[in-house]
């Protein structure tokens, strides 16, 4: 993955439903008008000290994946999921990336990557500057590609198509008009968290 226009390059969708958060995204990586196919996924499944599955799906730079691949997440103890997302989990992708030399200062402004995390069935996206956002809708997309996922999942909600089915479409929707998306699709489910 690279960068074309100040825009992440790749497309990952994430989709919410009754069974938990499924993920799906392109494989190849982009760097000016080279394609890299990689056998690394962009999404994966981290794991707290005790055991609380959290699912990942990346854009930025396969360098952040890398690091928080390999990362375990702080515990949550008895923090609710929001506060728990908006300061122990933030402060530990800071650290981790901060460690791996990953992160950007400039104007004393700390910059790090955009990527989707689920977490007890819910969805949140963090982007650059550390900012959770946590969408309205009961799915995302990050990426160059984003526009055109976003747009495939608003046509097919409500429809006969399964969650898996409406992810990988979305993600073909934007291999098929983003020259900065494509490869094999990868898909992956976090299951309801009990």
């Amino acid at each position: 993955m690279g960068t074309r226009g100040g825009e992440r390059v790749t497309c990952v969708v994430a989709i919410v439903d009754n069974d938990g958060v499924f993920m799906a995204s392109d494989s190849n990586a982009v760097v000016g008008n080279t394609v890299f196919p990689r056998a690394d996924k962009k999404m994966f499944t981290i794991r707290s000290r005790y055991g609380t599955p959290m699912l990942l799906g990346f854009t930025s730079s396969y360098r952040m994946g890398q690091l928080l691949r390999w990362w375990t997440p702080p515990d949550r103890g008895t923090m609710d999921v929001e506060q728990y997302i908006h300061t122990k989990f933030i402060e530990g992708v800071r650290n981790q990336l901060k460690t791996g030399g990953y992160t950007r200062v400039s104007d004393n402004r700390e910059e790090g990557g955009t990527f989707l995390v689920a977490y007890h069935d819910r969805l949140f996206e963090v982007h650059n500057d550390f900012q959770i956002a946590m969408p309205g809708i009961p799915y995302s997309s990050i990426g160059s590609g984003r526009e055109f996922a976003l747009g495939s999942l608003y046509t097919t909600q409500g429809g006969i198509l399964s969650t898996e089915a409406r992810a990988v479409v979305a993600v073909e929707s934007a291999a098929q008009f983003s020259a900065s998306v494509g490869g094999d699709i990868d898909t992956m489910r976090l299951g309801v968290v009990r």
